[in-house]
């Protein structure tokens, strides 16, 4: 299937981009919907089967029993379009939903509808606690030693995270990180409040966005993005 082959390109890329750049994933995180469930696990068998690593099993297992399932990450609930063609209206949703109630002869339950302010207090408390979670991690005494040691080499201290979600809940997350003028009009079309609510997010695409602490962004002469108190986006490549 198309949706698997995708999945598992995406996987052998990024097992190629690890060994290239010479990182390992601090983190990796999945919504806990099955559909994603399962994508993240064709990812991860993909990077683990990598020809040049002979540790297959023992590597699969591991990040398979490491990958964090977390509820914040699923996909935005969209009420009585659930279930139903994207092209598909509210109006011309509810319309069918009726049509069905009619033909069955039941009173049928409209699922729950998220606003994207909810979807995005859901992926902000996520981002926030991922952060916390690094900060303690570096001030923990092996990572000190770490950092001590890539000074010494003049590198930064990198926590690498992979996060696997779904289509709108990262639309309306990048929206939310970035102000209009970092997005292109390449990303789709441009509202009248100047976001671009349209803006692709392709089966199995990598964004990559780049965190750091606000004070040395200070140092730099990045334009960031706020995110959360004490921290700045530099960066995004979609």
């Amino acid at each position: 299937p198309r949706g698997i082959s995708q999945a598992c390109a995406t996987g052998k890329y990024l097992s190629c981009k690890q060994q290239t750049e010479g990182f390992a994933y601090w983190k990796m995180a999945s919504s806990d919907l099955k559909r994603c469930r399962d994508t993240t696990d064709h990812i991860l068998n993909a990077m683990a089967m990598n020809e040049k690593r002979k540790d297959y099993d023992a590597t699969a297992k591991k990040a398979l029993e490491e990958i964090v399932v977390d509820e914040r990450l699923r996909e935005r609930a969209k009420g009585v379009r659930e279930g139903r063609p994207k092209s598909l209206s509210t109006e011309e949703a509810m319309k069918e939903h009726k049509a069905e109630e009619k033909a069955e002869g039941v009173s049928k339950p409209i699922p729950k509808f998220e606003t994207e302010e909810e979807v995005w207090i859901r992926m902000h408390d996520f981002v926030k606690s991922t952060l916390q979670e690094a900060m303690e991690n570096h001030c923990t005494t092996n990572a000190a030693q770490q950092q001590q040691q890539q000074r010494s080499e003049q590198k930064p201290v990198i926590y690498h995270a992979l996060i696997v979600s779904h289509s709108a809940m990262l639309r309306i997350s990048l929206n939310r990180i970035y102000d209009e003028h970092w997005l292109v009009p390449e990303c789709g079309d441009q509202g009248n409040n100047g976001i671009y609510s349209d803006m692709l997010i392709p089966n199995t695409s990598i964004t990559l966005v780049d965190v750091v602490p606000k004070a040395v962004v200070a140092a730099t002469a990045a334009k960031p993005s706020t995110l959360e108190e004490g921290w700045s986006v530099i960066n995004l490549d979609l």
